[in-house]
């Protein structure tokens, strides 16, 4: 399981850059199914209005 700021970071790089998700995760060499399961993990948490939370950081901004 990726960490919510590994997602994050992650789906920022992507938009940032212009990539896809994919190869991205190919540069990094981490497995597409873990991100889409870290991703959806944390999108169902988002939407059942429990706080995202990550290191001190408050990532609500980030909508998985």
């Amino acid at each position: 399981m990726m960490t919510r700021e590994e997602v994050v970071e992650i789906m920022n790089y992507c938009k940032e850059h212009k990539v896809t998700y994919k190869s991205r995760l190919e540069e990094l060499n981490i497995p597409v199914w873990r991100f889409y399961d870290s991703k959806s993990r944390y999108a169902a948490e988002q939407s059942s209005g429990k706080s995202v939370q990550g290191g001190g950081r408050n990532l609500n901004c980030v909508s998985f």
